[in-house]
């Protein structure tokens, strides 16, 4: 597409470029008569203002931003310069003579006068121009290229979403199976409950981020499956203060930690507590933890299994070193996680 001749950010320039010329050139050509300076003021914006408006035509005539090659675009630049010192040193001049009875003493000098002018400034206009195409060809790059990694990560996240949930329905489904036979009773008011989680689910499924009461009624919904599952054997208390009720947390990332809290700390003994806490850590910022009283496990197996690896993926790719995924065993199991109470810029 032909570039248009009416280019309002360059016009912008233009004025701007012919308001700050004709000051300088007025300030050096001061007189101290305030009415004879008025009109030398008047007749170099009138010279300039021709000058400048018959390079802006020639130039967009020429083509001068899109000539390839450095030595062609100097010779073009010359050659532009020469004809518009021509033909805009002579409108000015005779607008001038209309205007304020403007002579010329030596035309000649006067010419190379306005030729050397034009040619200087058409080296800095072009010069800057390139320059600010150049920066805003960076700056589009820049966020172009940013764009492109929120929408990789984006995908990751998804991706890890995409296993993480079925993760967590098969397990669950595995619960129901087990009483199918042993107690129907227990396995229909069990499927109720999924059924109701699985509405929940469905709900935030395409958010990022939940608020933390949200996904603390998740996990109540949760435990409260596997309640009907353990019966006396599960004993859980949930703990969260009420001021961050409110804070932001990704979607669905307590539910793989208490779940492994269920397989490590329940399923393998006689009885087990679990505790999820949610307090208020350093300003701006919460704590979530996860304990239970089961056997533990060393720290280099936390990540074993998708659930907890993929927590900490997904950590990884929202908050980077913004947060802190933390494994202790003491008389059982303790996860802790830190992350901003706000949801990061980008989401």
């Amino acid at each position: 597409m032909a570039k248009r001749l009416i280019n309002y950010v360059e016009i912008k320039i233009y004025l701007w470029f012919i308001v700050y010329l004709t000051v300088i050139i007025s300030v050096f050509d001061f007189k101290t008569d305030f009415n004879v300076w008025l009109y030398e003021i008047g007749r170099n914006f009138i010279l300039i203002s021709s000058v400048s408006w018959t390079y802006y035509i020639v130039s967009y005539l020429f083509g001068l931003n899109k000539v390839p090659g450095n030595f062609k675009k100097i010779v073009l630049q010359i050659v532009s310069s020469a004809l518009v010192s021509l033909i805009g040193g002579t409108l000015g001049w005779k607008l001038n003579d209309i205007s304020f009875g403007f002579y010329v003493s030596h035309p000649l000098l006067f010419f190379i006068l306005i030729f050397l002018i034009t040619l200087f400034t058409s080296f800095a206009f072009q010069s800057y121009i390139s320059w600010k195409e150049s920066k805003d060809a960076l700056v589009k790059k820049k966020e172009t290229e940013e764009r492109l990694i929120q929408l990789k990560t984006k995908a990751e996240l998804d991706a890890i979403r995409s296993k993480l949930n079925p993760h967590f329905l098969f397990n669950t489904l595995n619960s129901v199976m087990s009483l199918i036979h042993s107690d129907p009773q227990k396995a229909e008011e069990m499927l109720q409950k999924f059924s109701d989680l699985l509405r929940n689910i469905q709900q935030i499924n395409k958010k990022e981020f939940i608020e933390l009461s949200e996904e603390i009624e998740i996990i109540d919904e949760y435990l409260s499956i596997e309640k009907i599952r353990f019966g006396k054997k599960l004993i859980y208390k949930i703990i969260i203060d009420d001021e961050i009720k409110k804070a932001h947390v990704p979607a669905m990332i307590l539910q793989p930690v208490v779940e492994n809290s269920i397989k490590h700390g329940i399923s393998s003994g006689e009885r087990g507590n679990i505790v999820i806490s949610a307090q208020k850590a350093a300003p701006g910022s919460i704590i979530l933890k996860v304990s239970d009283s089961g056997n533990g496990f060393v720290d280099s197996a936390a990540g074993n299994g998708f659930g907890l690896s993929g927590i900490k993926e997904r950590l990884e790719l929202i908050y980077g070193s913004g947060h802190s995924f933390r494994v202790t065993n003491n008389g059982g199991c303790e996860i802790s996680i830190t992350i901003p109470a706000e949801i990061p810029e980008g989401y």
